[in-house]
C-alpha cells in the first residue's frame, strides 16, 4: 500500500502588506505586528537556501485490518534519511552527503508508505506568502510568551496535493502558528488538510514543525528542526512520520578559470605538464665532482 504527501509550490496572487510599502501608524497592533512578523520571516527564508541539512524520517503506520497489527498501534517501518535544501521556492533532495540535490519528490527514494515535502521550508514559505491570517492573542509556550496567529490557505489558491491509494487530489489548509514578538523568531507551526474533496478517501492529515535557531558557521540561522506527520486514509490505515533535522551546514558554489590555450588531446587523455626550467647558474659540461 502506498501513500504520498506532497505539498505543491503554486505561488497565488494575494493582497498582501509589502516590506517597503508605508503602513499607516493607526491599525490595530496586531495588525501592524503581523506585518513586522511576515517582513522577518521573509528575510530568514531568503537566507535558507545556503544551507542544507540531514532529513532523517522515522516511520511508522498502523492498519487495522492487519492480524499483526489489530492491537499493537503504531508499527515501525524504516528509516529514511535524505539530504534536503530549500530553493526557488521548492525543496529539493539527495542522498546523504550528495552535492546534487536535483530530485523535488522525496518519494523517488522509496518503495513505498508516506513521505511529503514541506516541513524543512515550503510550507512556511506558503503561510507566508500566500496565508490569511488572524489574530488569536498570547499564549504561554513552555514558559516563553508567543502570539499565535490561526492561518488558511484555501485549496483554490494554495492548493496542497495528496496522494492515497484509491485517490489524488487537492486540499486546502489550516492551523496555526507561535511567534515570539520580541524577535519575531517563529517558535511553531501546525497545519491539517482542509477542504478535502469527497471523491478522495482521505480522513485527516497534518504537519506540526518546531523551529529555533542554529548556529552555522558565522551565521544564526532559524530552520526547521523536528516534525511530526501524520495522516489517516479512508480504509482507517494510520501513517505517522517523526522529522529531524540535523548537520545542516553553509555551502558555496565555486568557479575555476584557466588561460591555457592549447587544447585537449582528441582521445580525452589528459597532456602532461610542462616541466619547469630550471632556476639559478648553469652547470658546467664535463664537470668532475
Amino acid at each position: 500500500m502506498f501513500a504520498r504527501w506532497v505539498g505543491l509550490c503554486k505561488i497565488a496572487a494575494a493582497i498582501l502588506l509589502t516590506a517597503g510599502a508605508a503602513i499607516p501608524q493607526d491599525l490595530a497592533p496586531e495588525v501592524l505586528l503581523l506585518s513586522r512578523i511576515r517582513r522577518h520571516l521573509r528575510e530568514e527564508l531568503a537566507h535558507v537556501p545556503n544551507y542544507t541539512c540531514l532529513e532523517t524520517i522515522s516511520r511508522f503506520r498502523y492498519d487495522p485490518k492487519s492480524v499483526m497489527q489489530s492491537h499493537k498501534g503504531l508499527a515501525r517501518m524504516d528509516t529514511v534519511r535524505l539530504e534536503i535544501v530549500f530553493a526557488d521556492g521548492r525543496e529539493w533532495y539527495g542522498s546523504p552527503g550528495a552535492r546534487n540535490l536535483s530530485v523535488d519528490n522525496p518519494v523517488a527514494f522509496i518503495g513505498g508508505g508516506m513521505i511529503g515535502t514541506g516541513a524543512f521550508a515550503l510550507s512556511l514559505h506558503n503561510i507566508v506568502e500566500g496565508g490569511i491570517l488572524t489574530y488569536r492573542g498570547e499564549e504561554n509556550m513552555d514558559g516563553r510568551q508567543v502570539v499565535r496567529y490561526d492561518f488558511r490557505l484555501p485549496r483554490l489558491l494554495k492548493p496542497l496535493e495528496i496522494t492515497v491509494p484509491g485517490g489524488v487530489g487537492a486540499v486546502g489548509e489550516e492551523g496555526s502558528i507561535w511567534v515570539d514578538p520580541q524577535s519575531l523568531d517563529l517558535i511553531r507551526a501546525e497545519s491539517r488538510a482542509a477542504e478535502i474533496p469527497p471523491f478522495l478517501p482521505l480522513e485527516e492529515a497534518g504537519t506540526n514543525v518546531n523551529y529555533a535557531r542554529m548556529r552555522i558557521g558565522d551565521s544564526n540561522a532559524l530552520l526547521a528542526q523536528q516534525a511530526d506527520s501524520s495522516m489517516v486514509d479512508g480504509s482507517k490505515v494510520e501513517s505517522y512520520n517523526r522529522i529531524e533535522f540535523t548537520h545542516c551546514r553553509s555551502y558555496t558554489a565555486a568557479s575555476t578559470i584557466s588561460f591555457d590555450s592549447k587544447p585537449e588531446p582528441a582521445d580525452g587523455t589528459v597532456a602532461a605538464a610542462p616541466v619547469a626550467p630550471p632556476v639559478g647558474p648553469a652547470i658546467p659540461p664535463f664537470l668532475e665532482v
